[in-house]
Order: structure tokens, then C-alpha cells, then sequence
């Protein structure tokens, strides 16, 4: 994960001063088992300066084609979103005196839609 020359640092720190992406590390596989030595509390405070210090999004993937996979759909996210509109409310409940406001929600949330777009 680390080389002598401490790259990651160094790769980190350029994604993070660069404008315009959304800075990601991709650690295939588990990185305790795979850190060549290096002690888990390390490994461990390696992942939290990353994550903290320098806003880095890591993703863990379990194998090559996991990680194919997953850099494909970040791909198609980034350039055509998600696909469809999420539902911005749950189920509709039961009891009669939470439907009311369940309705109300609904009626507020596809204004706002609207208006929007």
C-alpha cells in the first residue's frame, strides 16, 4: 500500500488539490491481510488520514472483477446519474391518522419537483 517513496501520500495529496473530481482510493481486497508487514495499527491509520485528513473517498472491492465493476458504474454515475428519480418517501402506513400526513408529504414533495425542474 505504502512504498518506500510513500507515492500514496504523495498520489493523495495531488487528487485532493485537483479541482473538479471526486478524489477515490480503491483497495482490492482486504487491506490488513495484503499490507506486506506492516502492522494493522498502521494500516488502520493509514486509512483514517486519507479518509479525514485528506477527504479521500475508499472503497473496498473483493476481487479484479469487483473492481472492474465498480469503476464502471462510478464511471456511469458521474456522467448519467442515477438513472431513474429515488421515491422520496417509505411504504404507505397503516394507521389512518399517519396517512394523512403521508399524502400531505407527497403532495409537498411533487411540487417541489416541479418546480425545479
Amino acid at each position: 500500500m505504502v512504498d518506500d517513496d510513500h507515492r500514496l501520500f504523495f498520489q493523495s495529496e495531488k487528487m485532493r488539490l485537483a479541482e473538479d473530481i471526486v478524489p477515490i482510493v480503491l483497495l482490492e481486497g482486504c487491506a490488513h491481510e495484503h499490507s506486506r508487514g506492516m502492522l494493522d495499527q498502521a494500516v488502520d491509520g493509514m486509512l483514517s488520514y486519507l479518509i479525514t485528513l485528506q477527504k479521500m473517498n475508499v472503497l473496498t472491492t473483493y476481487s479484479l472483477t469487483h473492481t472492474a465493476y465498480m469503476v464502471l458504474k462510478l464511471a456511469t454515475h458521474d456522467r448519467s446519474g442515477l438513472g431513474y428519480e429515488p421515491p422520496l418517501r417509505g411504504k404507505k402506513p397503516r394507521q389512518q391518522r399517519d396517512q394523512l400526513s403521508f399524502v400531505l408529504e407527497g403532495k409537498v414533495n411533487g411540487a417541489e419537483r416541479r418546480c425545479r425542474v
